[in-house]
């Protein structure tokens, strides 16, 4: 079950913080890890990428419909204006990242979530601050987890527990690069 990878996860993260320190961008990394095992993974990763420097984030389908979407700092969800600008700036069609800024000056990063070349949702990233390569790279692996994720739910499965274990080893081994 996924609270049994959850408490194998915090467990691994106890010893590792025994032996040696990690920074905060492999901290991140753990999180997004253990969003992707919550029983609302969708939001979870959502939350987490405001948790970390995102003013919000948004899963929308590649016509523009949201799928869900969180707001940094609160419950609710983004404004329909705001997203609706956000959507305008998308490439069409969204084959690879992009990056744009909004008309309220926050930088908006885009990621397509699909499989086989062809995307069928969009994740969208805002930042108040100008963009760091990290964030980039994080936005990156979050779309990532949520191909692996909506794959999976189209198939009524959960997310492949061997994927979710290697990407947490390399993680572990400080090989983020490998792990994206």
């Amino acid at each position: 079950p996924a609270s049994y990878r959850v408490k194998r996860l915090e467990l691994i993260l106890a010893a590792t913080s025994l032996g040696e320190v990690m920074d905060t961008s492999q901290l991140a990394y753990v999180d997004l890890v253990r969003a992707s095992g919550s029983k609302y993974p969708i939001s979870a990763i959502l939350s987490c990428l405001t948790d970390n420097s995102a003013a919000w984030a948004a899963l929308v389908t590649t016509s523009g419909r949201l799928i869900e979407s969180v707001q940094s700092g609160t419950s609710g969800e983004v404004d329909q204006e705001t997203l609706a600008e956000a959507v305008s700036i998308i490439p069409r069609p969204s084959l690879k990242p992009a990056t744009g800024r909004s008309a309220a000056g926050q930088e908006l990063m885009t990621f397509p979530v699909g499989a086989e070349g062809r995307a069928t949702a969009v994740l969208i990233v805002a930042c108040d601050a100008p963009l760091h390569p990290e964030m980039h790279r994080f936005g990156s692996s979050a779309a990532m987890l949520l191909r692996l994720l909506l794959r999976d739910m189209r198939r009524l499965q959960t997310a492949s527990r061997m994927v979710r274990d290697s990407i947490t080893r390399l993680i572990f081994s400080q090989r983020i690069d490998s792990a994206l």
